[in-house]
């Protein structure tokens, strides 16, 4: 065992504690680690998440609104949000910070809250074996500069990072790129909720084709072309194609009918310029055991005479995508529990593979 005879043996034994506990404070200061215990990770942020907490050039400040006792499924959801924020705060480099409020016990706390959108919820709660209604708060507010983001209520801590991310990006991102969506010419509104999810984090613009597309333009959208196109549009459309700019196109090629239970062939000029770029949307539909359920109506003889019936049958060309197909580390799909499809095509290269060996 070991013994300290002397003075000396004292004082080079403490001097060498002392440079050894500097020396491991100046190595963890420069080496961080932090190690989630969890079968499924679920409080280890993203890479896409570090990345945008890592941009911070100014202190971010989370408001935290969160009521004690939540009651049933609600319990420990202050918890979480404590420890994800955790999270975040050890990634940013001390610029971000939260704290927590109980605006039940603060009037000028509840205004507070109101003022950045976020309200008390009602929820039933058990107290002294009587069912109760209890108002609660379960709200964020980001506040960055003179800028501000708010998460109005977090019933589910599904999905929680990616709000917060998302937050985060939305106070980051003064320059957001620009998002140019084909308007349908016959005036349906089919992309009014797609374009609605996109404003969160881009500028979003209807463009017509009958006019050339602007260079600001960073990602051109095309959803539902049910007819032809003027040939003009197509000369639009191909010279943005030539430029090198990203164009998403959601396209079919089989018009459903599913209260007539039929189904036609789309045809339009819009697909043979897809198979010029080398894709092809074929008449073919997806088909899986795995899938969703619609309604159909029956009639049935009863004492009483025919009575018609709704029954919920599994429906193949609605295709459900479990969990286990999303990509765990990707922040956008890792909480969804499935995703649904309706009428998919199938989608194949059209182009000759002897003319890519040329």
């Amino acid at each position: 065992m070991f013994r300290l005879t002397n003075r000396r043996s004292f004082l080079l034994f403490t001097t060498f504690m002392v440079i050894a506990l500097v020396l491991v404070n100046v190595i963890s200061r420069r080496l961080f680690f932090r190690w989630d215990l969890t079968q499924n990770k679920m409080y280890t942020l993203s890479e896409s998440s570090r990345r945008v907490i890592g941009k911070l050039d100014d202190r971010l400040l989370v408001k935290v609104y969160f009521s004690d006792d939540l009651p049933g499924e609600y319990a420990n959801n202050r918890r979480f949000v404590q420890d994800i924020l955790e999270e975040y705060q050890a990634y940013s480099e001390g610029r971000m910070h939260f704290e927590f409020y109980k605006p039940e016990d603060d009037q000028e706390l509840e205004q507070e809250a109101m003022k950045y959108g976020i309200q008390p919820l009602q929820l039933q709660a058990i107290e002294s074996d009587q069912l109760t209604i209890k108002n609660v708060w379960m709200g964020l507010a980001l506040l960055y500069g003179d800028q501000r983001e708010t998460i109005p209520v977090v019933q589910s801590t599904t999905g929680l990072e990616y709000q917060i991310t998302l937050a985060a990006k939305k106070l980051l991102d003064t320059d957001r790129r620009m998002v140019a969506v084909v308007e349908d010419p016959a005036g349906e509104p089919k992309t009014q909720n797609m374009q609605q999810i996109l404003r969160q984090i881009y500028r979003v613009r209807p463009v017509e084709l009958s006019r050339p597309v602007l260079p600001d333009v960073d990602l051109l959208i095309i959803a539902g072309v049910r007819d032809s196109l003027a040939f003009e549009a197509l000369f639009h459309l191909d010279q943005y194609v030539m430029s090198g700019q990203p164009l998403l196109v959601a396209q079919n090629s089989v018009d459903v009918d599913l209260n007539r239970g039929s189904g036609s062939q789309l045809e339009s000029n819009f697909l043979d310029a897809l198979q010029h770029y080398g894709v092809e949307v074929t008449p073919n539909l997806l088909a899986d055991r795995i899938c969703s359920q619609i309604a159909v109506e029956q009639v049935r003889q009863t004492v009483f005479g025919p009575a018609r019936i709704r029954n919920a049958v599994n429906y193949p060309f609605f295709p459900v995508i479990q969990k286990q197909g999303f990509a765990k580390d990707h922040v956008m799909v890792s909480g969804m529990e499935q995703a649904r499809l309706f009428f998919t095509n199938e989608v194949a290269s059209s182009i000759d593979s002897t003319r890519l060996d040329r």
